[in-house]
């Protein structure tokens, strides 16, 4: 059975793959801007809705978990491969925690479903709650598995403008505020008093399952927040820290980067490398120790992939 669980991912994998081809054709005709971080989140939409897909093939019915529990297990039983947990990660969400080394990947092994903060700092995507809004199996519209997740406050915030919602027919599909039936400045929530109806069955943790309001905080997330504040150079909306890998290069931006130690001081005259596409309104200089400045961005090549990266120069500022 695991076999052919196998072989179907490797079909899903193969169509997530020409779909993000075409979806990244079709932002850049449009002129997104934020189309990459929208293409990254459909195309981890889809790679976990093939992983439903192939497994309710398997076993027809409802899944064993509700809410972005059903994620995690699937990391849990290495459908999702072990240090691959970027997958479960939306480019725009910041209020996930980001693994950087082997390490990190323990806190996807021993997670506790019932903790609700901790499930949503390892995980950017609400799940449907099937025990209480069960699939339709004579549903004639697609409906939705899966979605942007809220950050703490219940609002969506990974993309301006809308989100992602995964439909159980494996389309991944970007949804703007207009199709919800919202206003343009009113909140996206999910979950049963969502205004959108398409969102009422999403949920992280649901109610039911979730650790009791007064009950001590998790000391993992203590551990992941520590782990955030200490590698985070930039800072992320609401005083959050965002987890971003920063490397030191020499004078000048065509090296490719090489790793540092979290909070390394990359020194006069040196530059900090940053994956990202803009500089904070007021440049680093309040951010970083270093006093280093935002001035420009640099396409990088780190082994095949070429990223774009924040160039932060050193002390002296030049």
């Amino acid at each position: 059975m695991r076999r052919s669980v196998l072989a179907v991912l490797t079909m899903v994998i193969v169509a997530c793959v020409l779909a993000g081809v075409h979806s990244a054709l079709a932002s850049r005709r449009r002129g997104n801007p934020n189309g990459h971080l929208q293409i990254a989140c459909a195309n981890n939409l889809r790679h976990l809705g093939g992983i439903y897909s192939s497994l309710l093939m398997e076993k027809p019915g409802p899944p064993p978990y509700d809410g972005t529990a059903l994620w995690l297990e699937y990391r849990k039983r290495e459908y999702v491969q072990r240090t691959r947990e970027s997958v479960m990660l939306c480019p725009g969400d910041e209020s996930v925690f980001a693994p950087q080394t082997d390490d990190d990947a323990r806190f996807w092994d021993d997670v506790d479903y019932s903790d609700a903060a901790v499930v949503r700092r390892l995980c950017s995507y609400a799940v449907r709650e099937f025990t209480e809004f069960p699939l339709d199996p004579d549903s004639e519209e697609p409906q939705a598995i899966a979605c942007d997740a809220p950050d703490a406050d219940g609002v969506v915030r990974h993309h301006r403008g809308g989100l992602t919602i995964l439909f159980d027919d494996g389309a991944a599909q970007w949804t703007d505020r207009e199709h919800l039936g919202l206003q343009p400045d009113e909140p996206i929530t999910i979950g049963p008093d969502a205004r959108a109806e398409v969102l009422r069955a999403l949920t992280v943790v649901p109610l039911r399952n979730r650790r009791p309001a007064d009950s001590a905080r998790s000391s993992v997330l203590d551990e992941i927040d520590a782990l955030t504040a200490h590698r985070s150079p930039l800072a992320a909306p609401g005083g959050s820290q965002r987890s971003r890998a920063a490397s030191c290069t020499g004078s000048s931006p065509s090296r490719s980067p090489a790793p540092s130690s979290p909070g390394a001081d990359c020194g006069r005259g040196t530059l900090m490398l940053i994956p990202g596409d803009r500089c904070p309104d007021d440049g680093a200089r309040r951010i970083f120790s270093t006093g280093a400045l935002c001035r420009e961005l640099s396409s990088q090549s780190v082994g095949s992939t070429r990223r774009r990266y924040l160039v932060l120069r050193g002390h002296d500022g030049a």
